[in-house]
């Protein structure tokens, strides 16, 4: 876990960032699925990267928030 720092005295909290590694199996339809659910999900997360190794799909998501 990361933890982005901000300026002193900012009101802007650090950011933590989590990295995730999905190896997923199934159709491109459903995989496209999934993406359509990172994308409108209430936390923020951004698709760092996408590789299909044959019916096999790895992907990289990041995921932020704020720590206590």
């Amino acid at each position: 876990l990361a933890l982005k720092p901000t300026k002193s005295g900012s009101l802007i909290k650090s950011l933590g960032t989590l990295r995730i590694n999905l190896r997923l199996l199934g159709s491109y339809d459903s995989l496209k699925g999934f993406v359509r659910g990172l994308e409108t999900n209430i936390r923020v997360m951004d698709l760092v990267s996408f590789k299909k190794e044959g019916d096999t799909h790895n992907l990289v998501v990041d995921a932020y928030y704020q720590p206590q």
